[in-house]
């Protein structure tokens, strides 16, 4: 048996748009997050 999820428009929703800054800071963010848990997981298992 299948569930699918509502589909929902961005006009439907209550959340804003994000502007360009937010968007950017929330990409280098995801980037950086990934990137130190790589080099924690490294760090640990290589030293």
């Amino acid at each position: 048996m299948r569930v699918f999820p509502d589909k929902k428009n961005r006009e439907d929703s209550d959340e804003p748009e994000l502007t360009k800054i937010q968007s950017v800071t929330r990409i280098v963010a995801l980037i950086v997050a990934f990137v130190s848990v790589f080099f924690f997981f490294f760090k640990i298992l290589f030293f």
